[in-house]
Parts: C-alpha cells; sequence; structure tokens
C-alpha cells in the first residue's frame, strides 16, 4: 500500500477503513478539556473537509451542540473548520 494522503482517500476501501479511524481519532480529540487539543482536531478536521466534507460538517455541528459553552474564538475556528476554511 502507497502512502496514504494527509486528506484520506474515500474511494480506497482499504485506505477508507483507516481514514475512519482517523476521523474517529479528531472527533474523539475535541472532547478534550485542553483548547490546544480541541483546536488540534478541529484543524485536522478542516483540512479533511476536502474529501470528506459531510462527515467534517456532521462531526463539527455535533462538537457546536454540545460544547456550548466555548469561547467566541474557538466557536468562529470550529464554524471555519466545518467549513474546510483552515490554514
Amino acid at each position: 500500500m502507497g502512502r496514504l494522503s494527509h486528506l484520506g482517500r474515500p474511494g480506497d476501501p482499504v485506505a477508507h477503513r483507516i481514514d475512519e479511524v482517523l476521523l474517529g481519532v479528531m472527533r474523539d480529540t475535541l472532547s478534550s478539556e485542553n483548547v490546544a487539543c480541541v483546536e488540534s482536531g478541529l484543524h485536522g478536521l478542516g483540512h479533511w473537509h476536502v474529501t470528506y466534507s459531510d462527515a467534517v460538517e456532521s462531526v463539527v455541528e455535533e462538537f457546536l451542540r454540545q460544547r456550548q459553552a466555548i469561547g467566541v474564538s474557538l466557536r468562529d475556528y470550529a464554524r471555519a473548520a466545518g467549513r474546510g476554511r483552515v490554514l
């Protein structure tokens, strides 16, 4: 198997299973109390929006529903990540 793209490969059945695990790790990171970890998870999801837009949008929407008491800047960053707008 060749090197996996950091953006995932949904068209490859083997890589897709790995992608699901990686997306799960990013999702799980959003439950951390450490803001830097949450930002990291959002950042990764933002990059993966290009190949897994539905999954990323769903994860970010759920994060925003569950974590209502977050600061404005983190909420804005989550919204940007949910649209694939991260640097």
